[in-house]
């Protein structure tokens, strides 16, 4: 269920890449009831904003609550976004006369389900219990 989470995420934002890897892990599934809040490092690009509207648009679309206010979660959905230095490839095609070039860039993407309840310190990744994950690597 969750894969077609990350999935939906994913096409929209990596539209037009050349090639990607999802990985996903399921460890136990949500709580009953789950409310959850959508925790990010960057919350003021509008590519963050953009993600975690489509997130906080998925959850609800499978039936989970957005926490208001965000203390009251027990579920905490960690995501983080990043594009690397580009690559550019040069080619030579000698019957056409032509010097070709085109530049790659490396994407990823993660999302982490964490149960806020049952972890017992959020800042020690040994004591995090992790609900789902998943994550994207791409290029184009």
């Amino acid at each position: 269920m969750y894969k077609h989470m990350l999935l939906f995420i994913v096409s929209v934002m990596l539209y037009g890449c050349v090639g990607g890897v999802i990985n996903t892990a399921n460890y136990s599934s949500l709580p009953q009831n789950s409310r959850f809040t959508i925790i990010s490092k960057d919350k003021i690009s509008l590519t963050n904003r953009n993600l975690s509207s489509y997130i906080e648009k998925r959850m609800v679309g499978l039936g989970h609550i957005k926490a208001n206010p965000p203390e009251t979660a027990n579920i905490a959905v960690y995501y983080s976004y990043s594009i690397g230095a580009g690559r550019t490839h040069v080619s030579t095609n000698i019957i056409n006369k032509k010097i070709e070039s085109n530049t790659t860039y490396p994407r990823f993407f993660q999302i982490i389900l964490v149960d806020i309840n049952k972890s017992k310190n959020i800042k020690d990744p040994k004591k995090i219990h992790i609900i789902w994950q998943g994550e994207v690597r791409s290029r184009g």
